[in-house]
């Protein structure tokens, strides 16, 4: 079946209920050929679980407090406002494009929460590069904890940044990250590379040499753990990632 990512996602908010199972179980390649561009993820998911047994429409964390107004499938729920994709449009993707957040269902981010203002903040992406830009001058907007003032200034956003809105607070991840958030033991403050051996500790033998193969690396005689580290030493990490799930 041919996945677009409108399957998963209205407007910008991610469906959590049809998103969680497709990741659970796709390859990395086609999780990446799906989703091409960067989440905004809720900072509770480092220290909270990501995942979430209710089968509602968004991501629950452990500090999660305030219930949403309405009702979902007759039961209470949160407000599905920690998990957002960050789509472009392709057709203009070298182009300048703003993302309103705000408390509003006009905004492109939408966050309903009472330290969220109606016209909060932007966020740009621009030449393959995110920025932000506070326009609230009652609710805070923050970038790696330190307060931005209501300037016409951007300031430029790095993959694994923390970004806040009011008493939310955000990271903006690859969909690489998030998948492997999702599948393996990886957190995103540890070194990628120096993660792979836990990360792909328990793959099959056969697997990896065919995947040796590919790469022509003679796996003759060589044990499981030792044609790993060799793989990981020789093919970049994010290539094999995608060969290997």
């Amino acid at each position: 079946m041919n996945y677009h990512y409108t399957d998963f996602v209205n407007e910008k908010s991610v469906l959590f209920r049809e998103f969680e199972p497709f990741i659970q179980t796709c390859s990395l390649k086609e999780f990446l050929h799906v989703f091409k561009f960067p989440f905004l993820v809720g900072a509770d998911t480092f220290a909270g679980s990501i995942g979430d047994d209710s089968g509602q429409d968004t991501v629950q964390f452990q500090m999660a407090e305030d219930p949403c107004e309405t009702q979902h499938d007759g039961k209470a729920c949160y407000v599905s406002k920690r998990l957002f994709y960050l789509s472009v449009d392709d057709r203009n993707v070298k182009n300048m494009q703003l993302f309103h957040v705000g408390r509003t269902i006009k905004s492109n981010i939408t966050i309903v929460d009472y330290t969220i203002s109606k016209n909060h903040a932007f966020l740009k992406y621009e030449g393959g590069q995110f920025s932000i830009k506070n326009l609230s001058t009652t609710n805070v907007t923050l970038h790696n904890n330190v307060v931005l003032d209501d300037t016409e200034e951007y300031t430029p956003v790095e993959f694994l940044d923390s970004i806040g809105f009011g008493r939310m607070r955000f990271v903006l991840v690859k969909p690489l990250h998030l998948f492997l958030r999702f599948r393996t033991s990886y957190s995103f403050d540890q070194d990628l590379e120096a993660e792979l051996p836990n990360m792909l500790r328990f793959t099959a033998a056969r697997l990896l040499r065919n995947i040796a193969s590919i790469h022509k690396i003679d796996s003759t005689d060589k044990s499981r753990r030792a044609l790993l580290h060799e793989l990981i030493d020789t093919v970049p990490s994010e290539q094999l990632l995608m060969e290997l799930l």
